[in-house]
């Protein structure tokens, strides 16, 4: 979620007190907020899926009516009731030909007597893309430093050779990316998962040159609407080691967020620039100044000056 999103919902949640609006928000346990303290708030931690769970989903995303009982057995002991666990179990498994399908029922391929699993979500992602044909994990791997969701137009200046339509297509049927709802030309990774996966196995030094390049390319390729592109841009000139870009970028998200009434996501920004201030630059000292003054106003405005 990004940080204007954040902000807004921050805004509308601690409003709702005594209004009748339902608002249901999902998110994984590692997600880090600020609504414990909100008196309307109620958090429902879900546990596991039960055993009977775990085999009707693996019927639905096999598209069989049952699975041979010892298979059963099998996904519900290694998934612990994980679904996302689950659907990629079950993709590895079928990608490496491990599944029989003998007219609805769906089993274990006669022969095979022990399937080894890496241990873990991320392990069987990584497992998976690491299968991808070369051509085919170059553009997921460019497309994690992007983000979770990238355009063709960037990817295509990023990468040494245009995609090719079909590349693209066969990433989609294997559940790593999906067309996005709202853009067109734009995809994004099936799940926020497969992105951290791709994103971790690309070499530091590789990751560190390619976000200066899609800085670069979404300053040429955008200029004309830069102020939608602020927050991406800063992350990606951070991320790159260009502490002097990021710091003009992140200046100037939280300028534009204070003055869309997200106040929290302003000051974030601003003590993010506070703390990345390159010291020996000429500019310095009329910056310091600059965002000073910009974190005053808006602990003042959030009533925590003392």
């Amino acid at each position: 979620m990004d940080d204007l999103s954040r902000g807004l919902l921050q805004l509308i949640l601690r409003n709702l007190e005594g209004l009748p609006v339902l608002i249901l928000l999902t998110f994984r346990p590692e997600f880090e907020h600020t609504w414990a303290n909100i008196p309307c708030y109620q958090q429902i931690n879900l546990a596991p899926l039960p055993a009977d769970g775990i085999v009707s989903l693996a019927c639905a995303e096999l598209s069989v009516p049952a699975l041979d009982p010892s298979l059963g057995r099998f996904l519900v002991e290694k998934s612990e009731g994980k679904p996302r666990f689950l659907k990629e179990m079950l993709r590895i498994l079928r990608d490496r030909g491990y599944l029989d399908d003998r007219g609805g029922l769906m089993t274990l391929r006669s022969g095979i007597r022990e399937v080894e699993l890496p241990s873990g979500v991320r392990s069987i992602i990584g497992a998976r893309l690491d299968q991808l044909p070369a051509v085919l994990k170059q553009i997921v791997q460019y497309g994690a430093v992007i983000g979770r969701s990238f355009s063709m137009e960037v990817l295509n200046r990023l990468l040494p050779q245009p995609v090719a339509v079909g590349d693209i297509e066969s990433l989609v049927e294997r559940d790593i990316l999906a067309p996005s709802p709202n853009e067109i030309g734009v995809f994004m990774f099936k799940h926020a998962l497969v992105r951290d996966v791709a994103y971790q196995r690309t070499l530091k030094e590789d990751a560190t040159r390619m976000h200066r390049e899609v800085a670069e390319i979404i300053e040429t390729t955008a200029f004309w609407n830069l102020e939608d592109h602020l927050d991406i841009l800063a992350h990606h000139f951070l991320s790159s080691g260009d502490h002097d870009r990021a710091f003009d970028y992140l200046e100037r998200s939280g300028e534009r967020m204070a003055r869309n009434g997200a106040n929290e996501a302003a000051l974030r920004n601003f003590e993010r620039a506070l703390e990345i201030l390159p010291p020996h630059s000429d500019a310095y000292p009329e910056r310091l100044a600059r965002i000073r003054f910009q974190l005053g106003s808006i602990l003042s405005m959030l009533g925590r000056v003392k």
